[in-house]
């Protein structure tokens, strides 16, 4: 099945409303910080960041 393009501004705004209309509410998080991956990348891995 192929992928669908992503939704238009209009769109995301409509679905909001709708969301927001319906008693949801939208939150915001605080950025999450990961720890880094143990994947045998050695001493390259510690400059990766999330």
């Amino acid at each position: 099945m192929p992928a669908l393009p992503p939704p238009t501004e209009a769109e995301v705004r409509r679905m909001v409303a709708e969301f927001e209309a319906r008693g949801g509410r939208v939150t915001i998080c605080r950025p999450a910080h990961l720890l880094p991956v143990h994947n045998g990348a050695g001493r390259d891995a510690k400059r990766w960041t999330a």
